[in-house]
């Protein structure tokens, strides 16, 4: 049976606790960590993947219990295992990272693939990122595009944002300063990373026509309509 609602607690910061009420609040966050630990913990044992994916990131994180890179490979992997697609981008992270396990970016683009062939957006733009670099597999700047572009039409602004660049460099694809504004300007507009994408899409605005950001801001228009249809 799978988990209806498992969310991470997040703790209380701070060096010092403000009043006895102040400290009071901090020790029940702990203790609503750990207790939300220990009930993970007993799903993930009895097959729940998503509970073996959300305890693979407390491990990962060191929320309510003590960090640890290996135990937190352990049950991304287990969960990925089963064929749970969630798992398999973050147990892919491990692999290319070298936490919790030897650094291996076979592996890492093994996991990656497996996750972006079943429509993980994240895992798409990883998978794009080793084509790029030549990480577990030979240099590739078209697949790069290619896996950018699938997860940028799935609405990742990691992969638009690096979609844009390529069109910037004209790596994998025929340089476009339109099309680098059009993806860009979406992240910049929209995004999370709003401030980084703008500066991004305002360098490659200096070197381009009036028409051309205007055809530049019709085609991000466009590709906003085309993702809030998916």
């Amino acid at each position: 049976m799978k988990t209806s609602h498992l969310a991470l607690v997040v703790l209380a910061t701070g060096l010092l606790c403000v009043g006895t009420a102040g400290c009071k609040n901090d020790n029940k966050n702990k203790f609503d960590a750990s207790v939300l630990f220990e009930e993970t913990l007993s799903k993930a044992k009895d097959g729940d993947t998503d509970a073996m994916l959300l305890l693979g990131t407390m491990y990962a994180t060191g929320e309510g219990v003590i960090q640890d890179y290996k135990e937190a490979f352990k049950w991304f992997r287990k969960a990925a295992e089963l064929g749970y697609v969630k798992a398999m981008y973050p147990l892919g992270g491990m692999y290319a990272n070298g936490r919790g396990v030897i650094e291996d970016d076979k592996e890492a683009v093994k996991w990656y693939r497996k996750a972006a062939e079943l429509g993980h957006a994240k895992a798409m733009w990883a998978l794009g990122g080793m084509y790029a670099n030549g990480r577990g597999v030979i240099e590739d700047d078209k697949e790069a595009v290619k896996w950018y572009r699938k997860a940028a039409e799935l609405g990742n602004e990691l992969a638009m944002t690096y979609l844009g660049f390529m069109y910037v460099t004209g790596e994998g694809v025929i340089e476009d300063a339109v099309e680098a504004y059009a993806w860009i300007n979406v992240t910049a507009e929209n995004g999370q990373n709003q401030k980084t994408a703008a500066k991004l899409r305002d360098n490659i605005k200096k070197t381009m026509t009036p028409e051309q950001i205007a055809e530049g801001q019709k085609r991000s228009r466009e590709i906003m309509k085309s993702i809030s249809k998916n």
